[in-house]
């Protein structure tokens, strides 16, 4: 198994995912512009929505509109 580094905004999104409901991705990334207080693209949190899946952080994808 390879040492991967995962940025702050995978974990904050791992957490967000785990302990709020968002209907959709766009409520997501406003809420991670928000904490962050920069611009978070839509892009990289289907990356890292990916990527959690891939490494078993996620069981599946919480959104219907980005698929895996």
């Amino acid at each position: 198994m390879r040492d991967v580094h995962y940025g702050p905004t995978f974990w904050q999104t791992i957490g967000l995912l785990a302990h709020c409901h968002f209907n959709n991705k766009a409520e997501l990334v406003k809420e991670l512009t928000r904490i962050n207080r920069k611009p978070v693209a839509r892009q990289q949190v289907y990356t890292i929505i990916k990527t959690a899946i891939e490494a078993g952080f996620l069981d599946g994808n919480p959104f219907e509109e980005c698929p895996q």
